[in-house]
């Protein structure tokens, strides 16, 4: 129990510190902010971004600004408990480098008063547990969803080959039924061959022998009429 306690805490160490805090501008806003990357598009996260706050949160964030290879978005005087009991400004960005996702966000109750590790210690563990909140969410849908598309094309890939295996068992019955038929054929073919050329050399004995008595028949002929002249 203890070295699961032990593995648990190691865990959830490791994804806590992918988190990070920095200072990000957002169109012309700069607060100081957590951060972290994740390995994917930014088309890819920018949607799962919107989907998360909508559907977890009820909170539709609207797009700020579309500078080169980032987004940025923000919430204005949203209602979110989990942050503080006053209303908050939600700020995020997302950058695209080199075929990765640098997420940002900041939340800021006035211009002065922004959430961070010493100024909200209890709000900035809330929001980190929010960042890797959609962290675990969009890689267990991204995954999910390639493993699912993996699952389809690999039954596919089954049914292909039961279909390639039954259309080659059938047609290797064909093949055979038609070897048989062949082998018949040839059968055949060469007992007609025996037999033609039987009543081939019959045919040309038989011919012999006509013209044999044809000229035998001619030599009585002449015979017979020399001597009843």
């Amino acid at each position: 129990m203890r070295l699961l306690t032990i593995v648990l805490f190691l865990v959830s160490a490791t994804s806590y510190a992918q988190v990070s805090e920095g200072r990000v501008t957002f169109d012309d806003t700069s607060l100081q902010s957590l951060r972290m990357s994740i390995d994917a598009s930014a088309d890819e996260v920018e949607e799962a971004w919107e989907d998360f706050w909508e559907d977890r949160y009820d909170i539709d964030i609207d797009k700020l600004d579309k500078d080169r290879n980032s987004m940025a978005f923000l919430a204005e005087q949203i209602s979110l408990p989990i942050i503080g009991a006053k209303n908050v400004n939600f700020y995020s960005k997302i950058t695209e480098t080199d075929n990765r996702s640098d997420v940002a966000m900041a939340f800021a109750f006035t211009e002065s008063d922004v959430v961070t590790r010493v100024s909200h210690p209890e709000s900035y563990r809330a929001a980190e547990a929010i960042m890797i909140e959609f962290r675990t969410k969009f890689y267990t849908n991204y995954f999910d969803e390639q493993m699912e598309d993996i699952r389809d094309d690999l039954e596919d890939a089954r049914d292909d080959s039961q279909d390639d295996s039954r259309d080659a068992q059938k047609a290797r019955k064909k093949i055979a039924k038609y070897e048989d038929k062949i082998e018949d054929y040839q059968e055949r073919i060469q007992k007609m061959r025996d037999e033609v050329g039987d009543e081939l050399e019959s045919s040309e004995e038989k011919a012999v022998r006509a013209a044999q008595l044809e000229a035998k028949l001619r030599d009585l002929e002449q015979r017979r009429a020399r001597y009843l002249r």
